[in-house]
């Protein structure tokens, strides 16, 4: 018996339903330094999309990013998928107040546009490093939803 795989199916009116959260999830690489949500795991799966976790992690040490004091408290991330399947992904401090664009030359995510909010960066940046890192020292990657 051969089965064929299924790309797993995302539709935006499925996020709606998301408020807070059950648990946090931690991404296993060391470049992404916040936790995330129940929504943002949905999102994740549903849109076989962990590299969205490696975009926006990556970002994270950069200094546009790190040496910004507004984006240690809070991040706008917003991927805009483009109909010939090119992408941008933006990182702003306000509406309009665009800190970094990255562009992405082609992807299959299947949603034209989708934002998250990363609150919290200092906790990870200001840990002390003594004894190990509890929930409360990493940021927390949401949907505007669970917020």
């Amino acid at each position: 018996m051969t089965t064929e795989y299924e790309k797993p199916t995302l539709k935006e009116e499925d996020l709606g339903h998301f408020r807070g959260t059950s648990q946090y999830y931690r991404y296993p690489v060391p470049w992404v330094p916040f936790l995330y949500t129940d929504g943002v795991q949905y999102v994740v799966s549903k849109g076989d999309a962990y590299w969205i976790l490696d975009l926006i992690g990556s970002w994270q040490g950069e200094k546009e990013v790190k040496g910004d004091s507004m984006l240690q408290q809070i991040q706008f991330w917003t991927l805009t998928v483009n109909e010939d399947r090119t992408a941008e992904m933006k990182c702003e401090r306000d509406s309009g107040d665009v800190a970094v664009v990255q562009k992405i030359k082609l992807t299959d995510f299947p949603l034209p546009r989708i934002r998250f909010y990363l609150c919290h960066m200092f906790c990870y940046w200001e840990f002390s490093g003594e004894g190990p890192r509890r929930n409360e020292n990493y940021g927390v990657l949401t949907l505007p939803s669970e917020r």
